[in-house]
């Protein structure tokens, strides 16, 4: 529509913006002060349709996702009881090993700048 219409005196009101400067910047004609929203009595307010789209469009992805995740998880080969222990000792042994060579080695050097510096 063009403008505002007051339907119980049957008189409508025109926009003081010309048509090519309407929708631009909506934010004329919002209220100042306030919730920034009006309702008349009795009407519940209506959410904006661009933001309930934004967020089934949002709401959609995520289900989406979820669906792929457990689609994906249900195709991993997890590892026996078994393996699982194996693994976990050969890390923790390799993780010794190269501490105590890095110790080893940290020694050696350190005797070798001590005769050498004194």
């Amino acid at each position: 529509s063009c403008g505002l219409q007051n339907r119980r005196l049957q008189v409508r009101v025109l926009s003081a913006l010309p048509k090519f400067l309407q929708g631009k910047n909506e934010s004329m004609n919002r209220p100042t002060g306030g919730g920034g929203t009006t309702t008349r009595p009795g009407n519940p307010p209506r959410p904006a349709p661009r933001q309930s789209v934004e967020r089934e469009a949002r709401v959609a992805r995520t289900q989406a996702f979820l669906r792929g995740l457990v689609s994906e998880m249900r195709r991993v080969t997890w590892p026996t009881r078994q393996e699982w222990v194996s693994a976990t000792v050969l890390t923790i042994s390799l993780v010794a090993v190269i501490g105590l060579y890095t110790y080893v080695l940290d020694e050696l050097f350190g005797l070798a700048f001590g005769v050498v510096h004194k």
